[in-house]
């Protein structure tokens, strides 16, 4: 049996695209205030809980999965998926 490279907490994992869905959902539910799907506001109430569950959660996830790394190389990681959203979001 090989030993496994990385420590991945799947369940978890999986919980962050709910937390995320719920942030989705209050973010629309702004957006569609003033319309027909108005009732939505009541159902995308926990948006709010779940940014801070996203966060917290996402944390947990890193530290859990973290290896010893060179600090160059971290930063280099960090760069290549930071700076290219940066431009395209401004």
């Amino acid at each position: 049996m090989r030993k496994p490279t990385t420590r991945h907490l799947h369940a978890l994992t999986g919980l962050r695209f709910f937390a995320a869905l719920a942030v989705f959902a209050f973010h629309a539910s702004i957006l569609l205030a003033h319309t027909r799907f108005d009732g939505l506001r009541d159902l995308a109430a926990p948006g709010m809980v779940g940014v801070s569950f996203f966060f917290i959660l996402s944390g947990f996830v890193l530290t859990w999965s973290w290896r010893p790394r060179p600090y160059r190389s971290y930063i280099r990681r960090r760069l290549a998926r930071i700076v290219p959203a940066t431009w395209v979001a401004s």
